[in-house]
């Protein structure tokens, strides 16, 4: 069976690591270094072919070789996101992989991040540090009954000191193990005992156990450096694929209303959805100049396949490619640069709405470039928002940037990636933006699914799909029995997505399951939360509505996040929603920005949201019903506050020992006070997204009074695998200063 990706690429087509002193890969030493991978795997690693394997890595060109590799080698691969080590968990065991390749960078993240926890000097800073430790990986940790009494022993000796709990009885055989193991500590110093959990914590968490701890299978760190670029290894497979249905890879959906599911992606699947985005590069003229930006995250199935597969795919048909290749938070953070130099280069750049609207509100405008070499926009992964296209629009055609660039597609994983395609100047229906005709292959069919009918024009109902590109099922069966039904003896799979057709384009309205009825009246979150961009201190991405219900009638609640200093009028709110949807709002809920939880594509998590709003778990600034106090942090530096919101949103005292990813840092954000660090920056001190992981808000100030010469003294912390380094001027007089020591 002839496997495309399986070929030689032609010559001359380069993926650039942008972001790493633009390191060069041409795609045939991608091809060599894949064909060295691949035979490692299978003659010294010894995987068995068909087995899966799971690729965590923080590098697109990585990531891809390893990926191809696992194709050469007949080895199913799992990309995963390596930010969360929980989901990671819950993931390998549904998909059962035999082993896991993760980058050194990744390794050494992981490693340092413990090892570094286990060297601070402050005792009480080390115990806390190893409680939240132990408290995030306890459900992953292996350990007997005889430590968990001893660590609970130390814990409970170093916060309470001496036992003077009554003994429990015979019958309660668990407390009073607890009891009997705490009770041997009498006369133990709290410091002792903290010292000792310390100790014990950083047993179970050493660096050279602790993926293993977490991943529960084989890993092997994967590192091109000493790989040759110019050596192919032939690569037979034992066990080659036989037919295009089998399994190529699995592909974890996103899902904005639930955990991740496994999607089963053939070899057909791929094949058909690569040559379908190559058709629609061609019209926009991409091979004229077959240059493009790759920066969405490899992981997800717009950055895996249409950042980064596509683009090999197409080297196997052309000469000329360059792939300009950088993760998000590059490019977010070096926006008007990435303007300034590559936008004036490239034909193709992948750009979701959060993106345009970030580029319009980040950017300053030069008059004096000219975009006009922009064929390509993809505009995706969310649904599409008409006012941040136009704005968009708006600004940039004064470099001569064409709107007719802008593609709106409507994907899915299920559909491996692409399912529709349309243009920023289809016709809006209904207030809202098609998203084009269908792939070549692909149908779909709007049913009303109260009455089991098909769907009129214009008439919306629940969205259903059958055709080349479109999954054959998830690895958890029970999903099967839910996503996929037999209409007229076509097998279809229910997208969970409301929509309706008009003159032959899509048009796609919202989710199924976030649909709010109020008096008999279907309402989309989506149209209520676009309903209020018109009005002060509103933002799509900051703002999720959703319905509960009472038991007799449905209520609707609006959670709008932003800075304390940026409340939205609670009355205005009310009064637009009455006007213009006819109903009385229940709540409207003003939390800290970063509260909402979003998907890996930036798609707003609502159904967690709504959760957390019925748990009680949301941190209330303000709202409509119950005013809460306001925060008070006058007492730190006012332009820090000012110039980072973070010190507006939390409380300092409460919130100080809470690491920045904790209280909701994300990439757009960082981003955000990389650039600000950098604007003010005279002492060299760089600013990495690795510190949101590990260093706590009080941290964080402080080294921020040290940028803001409020301070001649820096943590030592920062000196090191933290995230942040210095100049080796700066290092040097602070070592002269005696304020750290080499290691």
């Amino acid at each position: 069976m002839d496997i495309p990706l399986l070929h030689k690429p032609k010559p001359n087509n380069t993926f650039i690591d942008y972001e790493n002193t633009c390191t060069k890969y041409d795609a045939n030493t991608i091809y060599n270094y894949a064909t060295q991978l691949a035979y490692y795997f299978k003659h010294t690693l010894k995987i068995k072919e068909r087995s899966s394997v799971v690729l965590i890595f923080e590098s697109g060109i990585t990531n891809l070789i390893t990926f191809i590799a696992c194709i050469m080698a007949n080895l199913i691969p799992v990309v995963l996101c390596p930010n969360n080590i929980l989901k990671i968990k819950a993931i390998i065991k549904e998909c059962s992989p035999q082993y896991a390749f993760i980058s050194s960078k990744i390794n050494d993240l992981l490693s340092n991040k413990i090892e570094n926890l286990f060297t601070l000097s402050n005792l009480d800073e080390r115990f806390n540090t190893c409680i939240n430790l132990i408290n995030d990986y306890k459900g992953i940790i292996k350990i007997d009954m005889n430590n968990t009494l001893k660590l609970y022993s130390y814990y409970k000796q170093a916060i309470e000191g001496d036992n003077n709990m009554p003994k429990p009885g015979i019958f309660n055989p668990k407390q009073k193990m607890k009891w009997d193991a705490w009770n041997k500590l009498q006369d133990t110093s709290t410091q002792e005992a903290k010292t000792q959990y310390c100790a014990m914590a950083q047993k179970l968490l050493n660096k050279h156990a602790l993926l293993q701890n977490i991943l529960a299978i084989p890993q092997q760190v994967i590192d091109i450096v000493n790989l040759n670029p110019n050596e192919s290894y032939f690569i037979k497979q034992d066990y080659p694929i036989k037919n295009m249905n089998e399994i190529c890879f699995f592909q974890y959906s996103s899902g904005s209303t639930s955990n991740p599911k496994g999607v089963k992606i053939t070899h057909a699947n791929i094949q058909h959805n690569l040559n379908e985005i190559i058709k629609i590069t061609k019209k926009k003229k991409y091979f004229d100049n077959p240059t493009s930006i790759s920066w969405l995250p490899h992981y997800h199935d717009m950055g895996l396949i249409g950042g980064y597969l596509s683009k090999y795919y197409m080297s196997l048909l052309m000469s000329g490619q360059s792939i300009y290749c950088m993760s998000p938070h590059y490019f977010l953070q070096n926006a008007q640069e990435i303007y300034t130099n590559l936008f004036t280069q490239v034909c193709s750049v992948e750009m979701p709405n959060f993106a345009m609207n970030y580029l319009h509100d980040n950017i300053q405008l030069d008059d004096s470039l000219d975009l006009s070499n922009i064929n390509l926009v993809w505009c995706g992964s969310e649904k599409i928002n008409r006012q941040v296209q136009e704005k968009f629009v708006e600004k940039f055609q004064k470099n001569k940037f064409n709107p007719g660039a802008i593609i709106n597609c409507y994907g899915l994983a299920e559909n491996t990636l692409i399912v529709s395609h349309g243009s920023y100047m289809d016709k809006i229906v209904n207030d809202t933006i098609s998203v084009g005709k269908t792939i070549d292959g692909t149908e779909y069919v709007i049913i009303n699914e109260e009455t089991n009918e098909y769907c009129q024009e214009n008439t919306t109902g629940m969205v259903y799909l059958t055709g080349p590109s479109c999954t054959h099922g998830y690895l958890n069966q029970t999903l099967n029995q839910q996503a996929f039904i037999n209409i007229n003896n076509v097998v279809y799979y229910r997208t969970g997505d409301l929509g309706f057709m008009s003159e032959g384009l899509l048009y796609i309205q919202g989710r199924d399951c976030e649909k709010i009825i109020i008096n008999g009246k279907n309402m989309y979150p989506e149209d209520i939360e676009q309903s209020l961009l018109s009005l002060r201190n509103i933002l799509l991405q900051n703002v999720v509505t959703f319905g509960i219900n009472n038991g007799i009638t449905e209520k609707v609640v609006l959670v709008i996040e932003g800075s304390p200093n940026m409340k939205p009028d609670f009355n205005i709110i009310k009064v637009n929603l009455l006007r213009t949807f006819g109903f009385n709002v229940y709540n409207i809920v003003f939390v800290p920005l970063g509260t909402i939880p979003k998907t890996s594509s930036s798609k707003k998590m609502r159904t967690k949201i709504k959760q957390m709003y019925l748990d009680k778990q949301l941190t209330i600034l303000d709202q409509y019903r119950n005013l809460s106090d306001d925060i008070d942090n006058t007492h730190l530096y006012q332009e820090i506050i000012e110039d980072f919101n973070i010190f507006s949103e939390v409380d300092y005292e409460t919130s100080k020992n809470s690491t920045l990813i904790e209280l909701g840092m994300d990439s757009m954000t960082y981003s955000m006070y990389a650039q600000k660090i950098e604007a003010r920056n005279k002492k060299d001190v760089y600013f990495d997204m690795a510190v949101c992981n590990d260093v706590t808000l009080e941290q964080f100030y402080e080294l921020l009074l040290f940028v803001y010469d409020k301070t001649d003294k820096v943590d030592p912390i920062f000196l090191k695998e933290k995230g942040v380094y210095l100049s080796d001027e700066l290092r040097n007089t602070l070592i002269k200063d005696s304020q750290i020591t080499e290691d």
